[in-house]
Order: structure tokens, then sequence, then C-alpha cells
């Protein structure tokens, strides 16, 4: 098919699809999509911050010029604006699936049954799961249950008890207390016939008042398989600086193949006064999307627990995510060498 006419098609596809087609395609299409298809962070935002009730998908955009210009300054203009298509097959993976989890982001499994989950992803996009599946990672292992461990981290004050009482009792709490002790939750999540999990949900209680980030993912990081959720605020802006301490701390200590799972939650604090800046204006959701894509290609999520919106989209995407794509491997840019727990057959 010549490029003009994959132009016309792509504008038609999602990311997802046309990464899946270029297994079929010849060396000279595959280089022209490669060097010329991208996603802007423009878009990028305007889909993460779309609601569970829009239908509004990635558009791909072409940038021809890319073959005119020296590679080097190019990648730092694609770096800052753009998103390559070819060589972030994981990151289009998990858009692709916070898009579906978003659908499912008040649902909480307690409360509604496997049918009812089900309805919400009717069964052509379950077959495409299967299908993308079957596609990037074809020797893909399948586990009837399973049990997903991890801590959710980020700076004090934030709303991290709020938001695990939340996916605990189903509703926010009444009044504001902080939490006194390390406690977890088990919530246990079933998308389909699919891989039923527990979620293990831990809170630090405070711990992050006396210890730095580095020293508390280190004391957790003990049991190499447990993982890490990070957040921060939306109205605290030291809380979104401080995200590069704790990925860092995460990246170093955590078990490679779980890390932070691939997503960073912006939260709304229960109880302003424990914010030390409540004056400062609400983070920019482009600067959410370009930092969580700095921080191993993630997602952004936002959860609002005041309001009770898309407070479970984040455990339903790790759900989507672990049953979908688990225990795979992504390769390097040169095809030659593993780097992470994505053993994928495009890069």
């Amino acid at each position: 098919m010549y490029q003009d006419a994959w132009v016309e098609v792509m504008q038609f596809l999602e990311p997802i699809d046309v990464l899946a087609s270029l297994l079929t395609l010849n060396r000279n299409l595959y280089e022209w999509i490669r060097k010329s298809s991208c996603l802007t962070f423009d878009d990028i935002c305007n889909y993460c911050a779309g609601d569970e009730n829009s239908s509004r998908g990635l558009k791909i955009s072409f940038h021809h010029q890319i073959d005119d210009h020296d590679n080097s300054m190019i990648d730092n203009v694609i770096d800052d604006y753009y998103v390559k298509l070819v060589g972030n097959t994981k990151y289009i993976i998990r858009l692709y699936l916070a898009k579906l989890a978003k659908r499912l982001g008040n649902q909480n499994p307690v409360e509604r049954s496997e049918k009812e989950i089900s309805k919400i992803l009717n069964s052509y996009e379950l077959k495409l799961l299967n299908f993308y599946r079957s596609v990037f990672f074809p020797q893909f292992k399948y586990q009837e249950s399973g049990t997903i461990n991890y801590f959710v981290l980020g700076d004090t004050g934030i709303g991290k008890t709020t938001f695990r009482y939340f996916i605990c009792y189903g509703k926010k709490k009444d009044s504001y207390y902080g939490a006194t002790g390390i406690d977890f939750l088990i919530k246990r999540f079933q998308i389909a016939d699919e891989m039923k999990c527990e979620h293990k949900i831990f809170d630090t209680a405070g711990q992050e008042r006396f210890f730095a980030p580095n020293m508390m993912v280190k004391r957790h990081a003990r049991n190499d398989r447990m993982g890490f959720l990070l957040c921060f605020s939306m109205v605290h802006l030291v809380s979104f600086e401080k995200l590069d301490e704790w990925f860092s701390a995460v990246k170093e200590h955590a078990h490679p193949e779980i890390s932070n799972y691939g997503l960073i939650v912006g939260l709304h604090p229960q109880n302003i006064r424990w914010v030390e800046t409540p004056s400062e204006p609400q983070i920019c959701v482009k600067d959410t999307v370009k930092k969580s894509y700095a921080l191993g290609k993630s997602v952004f999520f936002e959860a609002n627990c005041n309001e009770s919106k898309q407070v479970f989209a984040p455990f339903w995407f790790i759900q989507l995510q672990c049953t979908y794509f688990n225990n795979c491997k992504e390769k390097d840019k040169d095809l030659t060498q593993v780097n992470n727990s994505w053993n994928c057959s495009i890069y």
C-alpha cells in the first residue's frame, strides 16, 4: 500500500492498531512509518483528560521533515513535543489500556459482578485485547490467578490514606485522620474469564515524614515482589516535583519486572490544611503527562475521591496490564538486548 493511502487509513486507526500491523508491512513502508509517525503531547493530554464517556481516540501525526534534518537535533524536538510511534510500544499499549481502565473507573469490583464488568468492556474489545496479546507477545503464558503487592507512595498529606480508604469502603472518609500504622487491604479484580488477581494495597502510615524516599523504598523493597504506586497532589507542586526522587528510588531498589506498574496518579487531598501551600494553582495536565512519560513511559491518571471520579481506574489499569501483558519483555531499539519485563515482538 502506498504512503498516501496509509496516511488516509491511519487517521481512522488507534496507534496500537498501526503497531500491530507493522509486522506485515514491507521494509520501506515500515521505515517510513518509523521515521514520520508520532503522537503529540497535546493530543495525549486531551486523551488522558477525557472521562469514561469520552469516545475520543489518539490521532496519529506525520512529520516528514524528520528525514531532512540532523537526527540528534530532531530527537530533542520530538522529546519536547511528540512521542514517536515506533519505539514506544510499551507506552502505546499503556495508553490504550488507560482508555479501557477509565471506562471502568468508578466500578467497585465488590459491587459489580463479572458479567456486569464484561458489559462495560464488550466482547469485541476483549477479543481485541486477546488479539493484541497474540501479536505483541506470542509466547505469553496464561495464569489462572495471582497476587499483586504494592505500596501507595508519595509525599505526606497528599491524600494517600483517603485514596486507600475509598478503595476499601467505596466512599471517602467522613472526617480526616492520618494513618497510624502500616496497613493493607485486599481487593479482588477480574476481567471476563481472565486471570483473577488479589491486589494487596499497602499504606505507608506517614513514614515519608521521617525517611527519605530512597530509604523508604529500600525498606519495603526487601520483598522482591513488592511494587510501588507513585502518587502526588494535584494542588501541591512540591509533591509533583518530588516524583523524580521517588521514581529514582523505585528504579534503584524495586524488582525491575514490577517497578511502578507504568502509571502515576494525581490525587486531591480531602483536607487542604495538610497541604503546605494550598494557594498554589492546580498542576497543568500537560506537565503531568510529560513527566509521567519521562518516568519509565508511564501514563497519568487523576483520581478524585472528593468527587468520586476515576478512583478505581488506576487499579483496573494494573489489572488489565497484568492480565494481558504480564511476563513480557520489550526489546531495545537495536532488537538485540532485553531491558525489562516486556518481551515484545516490536520495540
